[in-house]
């Protein structure tokens, strides 16, 4: 699959599922949804893994939905039944956040390649715009820093 048929099949199963999650009392529709697609492209590296976030997703005030890809210099464990992101964490104009996270559609797509989402449902409303720092201390059970830094 090309790079751009993976982005459109992503970015509409982030859609799908965002739209199907949302409540019915929500006056969320798919083409708002659809509004709120941000590209990021930004990039970050440490122990030789790196890390980037492509495109992001916000779904209103509730969910925010980040492409994700990872590249690695050497070959490491990759287990599809287990999430690849440990414990991430996420800050909204400076204050940490309280969030679950779930990782979808983690694959491999190549020698030490690999991508999915990440959906972050904030327990608290999120304002209208906003600056995001997203940090991880680990990935591919590999201890580092990666935190990239956007707004929304």
């Amino acid at each position: 699959m090309s790079k751009r048929a993976f982005r459109i099949a992503i970015l509409a199963l982030i859609t799908i599922i965002m739209f199907c999650f949302t409540n019915s009392n929500d006056k969320t529709s798919a083409s708002q949804i659809e509004r709120t697609l941000k590209p990021i492209n930004k990039t970050v590296s440490d122990n030789g893994i790196t890390f980037t976030i492509g495109d992001v997703v916000k779904d209103g005030y509730e969910r925010i939905g980040l492409e994700y890809h990872i590249k690695s210099e050497k070959n490491l464990k990759f287990d599809v039944t287990k999430d690849r992101i440990v414990d991430p964490g996420i800050s909204i104009n400076g204050k940490r956040i309280n969030a679950v996270f779930r990782v979808l559609n983690a694959e491999k797509i190549g020698k030490n390649q690999y991508r999915g989402v990440i959906e972050i449902l904030p327990e608290e409303e999120l304002p209208n715009h906003y600056d995001v720092k997203f940090n991880l201390d680990a990935v591919l059970n590999q201890l580092g820093q990666w935190s990239i830094n956007f707004s929304l």
